[in-house]
């Protein structure tokens, strides 16, 4: 595919351009969940950020 012209990219870019709106409330739990589990480093300043920030 990338011989075609296909740019490959992550499954962390797939979820944010699926989520797209970050406002959408429907959806935004069950990503943020996907990306603490799953994100490394990222997901845990998301998991600190939540827990100190509210």
């Amino acid at each position: 595919m990338m011989q075609a012209g296909a740019v490959p990219v992550t499954w962390m870019q797939v979820l944010c351009e699926l989520q797209r709106d970050w406002a959408r409330e429907v959806t935004y739990d069950g990503a943020m969940e996907i990306i603490k589990k799953h994100s490394g480093a990222f997901g845990s300043g998301v998991f600190y950020a939540e827990t100190f920030c509210k």
